[in-house]
């Protein structure tokens, strides 16, 4: 498993132990959260330092560094592991925020911004990569087109959502 902790990093431990399993990842500031990839050989930690980091899982070594202009609420790796979904409190006096589609081999954006008012607090994308659903702050959740930004639905709020996921079997005609 992998924790998050305050003192910027994020460590590997052996559930069957509880033994420290390799070396820490280390960030700038806080780590706020971590997940594995798919296939589990990368782990994604973001952190108060506004970097998004990606490491193999087995050695700890850096894979990828993505910089964004303000605290990253959620990483996600797509099923296939070749993308990550980022959600951004873009700050300034609107407090919108970002989601992005990032580009694992390369470190690069896609094209793809998807944006709406309120603070999104959780994001993940389809098994087929084709949607993302979306928390925000004000506890609903959407659904959006990964191609075209285009919402797919009315705002889903069943008093109060307060995680989303995407089933492993979903799908979509």
């Amino acid at each position: 498993m992998v924790t998050a902790s305050g003192d910027s990093t994020a460590r590997i431990w052996d559930t069957a132990t509880g033994a420290l399993v390799g070396p820490s990842l280390v960030h700038q500031a806080t780590v706020l959260t971590v997940g594995y990839s798919p296939d589990g050989e990368r782990i994604v930690t973001t952190s108060d330092d506004l970097m998004v980091q990606i490491w193999d899982a087995a050695t700890g070594y850096l894979l990828t560094a993505l910089k964004h202009n303000s605290r990253v609420t959620s990483a996600t790796f797509s099923s296939d592991g070749a993308w990550i979904v980022t959600a951004t409190g873009d700050g300034g006096l609107r407090w919108d925020d970002t989601l992005r589609l990032w580009d694992i081999s390369t470190g690069k954006q896609l094209p793809l911004s998807l944006e709406y008012p309120g603070r999104v607090v959780s994001a993940a994308l389809s098994p087929d990569g084709k949607r993302v659903i979306t928390l925000n702050q004000d506890r609903t959740a959407r659904i959006w087109n990964a191609v075209t930004g285009k919402a797919l639905a009315q705002p889903l709020d069943q008093g109060g959502v307060t995680s989303v996921a995407f089933s492993p079997s979903a799908s979509w005609s």
